[in-house]
């Protein structure tokens, strides 16, 4: 992963389950740093979620500060009436998100 400068907010795709099982750590520490986030966005419902529907295609987003994640938001992919739908998993309906370290992040 390119490394983000300190004042410069860096966005990746992550493709799977797995990807999203290597950045758990991060995301059980940035979860009580979000005010607005919601049981159905913490890594552990997620993982239990996505064990019991096995959904076909998982999409995370993750934001990053330098290296810090200071967002992610957990997504899927799922056929409707022959067209591709993109919602947010495990009955999410936001994205989890902290404060940046730097004001000047924190205007835009």
């Amino acid at each position: 992963m390119k490394s983000c400068s300190e004042t410069t907010l860096c966005t990746r795709v992550l493709r799977s389950a797995d990807d999203f099982r290597d950045i758990a750590p991060e995301w059980r520490e940035l979860f009580p740093r979000c005010p607005d986030a919601t049981p159905f966005q913490h890594p552990a419902w997620l993982f239990c979620w996505m064990d019991a529907f096995a959904p076909r295609e998982v999409l995370g987003i993750e934001v990053r500060e330098a290296s810090r994640l200071i967002g992610f938001a957990s997504l899927l992919v799922y056929a409707r009436a022959g067209e591709r739908v993109l919602a947010f998993a495990g009955g999410g309906f936001r994205i989890i998100s902290a404060s940046s370290q730097n004001p000047a992040v924190n205007r835009r």
